[in-house]
């Protein structure tokens, strides 16, 4: 499965593939888009889906068969800046981050599943979710 999202002011697109790599590609003013040769890593299988976090062009997090939630931050590296390992109980298939606060991502999985995250609490190492 392929994944593509465009960030909130369209200058900025992610794709994902089956091996769990994410690319991001960059609006080259007239030219068109830019392809960063080096990928995001983390997920050790299939990424499922991601998203720009929708208040910054340079957060995203991904979802994958593997069962984990990533965080990146473009300005910080190719590796995730948060990790929820094992976040489900089987793939993580969907995810979306609030519109209404940036500091909630929701998952839904093969588990039949549907949990919220604080990404607050990601970062404080906790795997709290409701």
């Amino acid at each position: 499965m392929l994944s593509m999202y465009i960030n909130p002011s369209n200058k900025h697109l992610l794709s994902a593939d089956c091996k769990g790599q994410i690319h991001h590609w960059s609006l080259n003013g007239n030219s068109g888009w830019q392809f960063n040769q080096t990928p995001y890593t983390g997920h050790s299988a299939s990424v499922e889906d991601i998203q720009w976090q929708p208040l910054s062009d340079f957060t995203f997090s991904s979802v994958s068969v593997d069962k984990s939630i990533k965080v990146f931050d473009v300005r910080g590296g190719y590796k995730p800046q948060l990790t929820i390992e094992n976040a489900h109980d089987n793939d993580i298939n969907v995810m979306s981050w609030s519109r209404k606060d940036p500091n909630f991502i929701l998952t839904g999985g093969d588990d039949c599943a549907l949990k919220i995250w604080d990404t607050r609490s990601m970062m404080a190492g906790n795997k709290k979710h409701t």
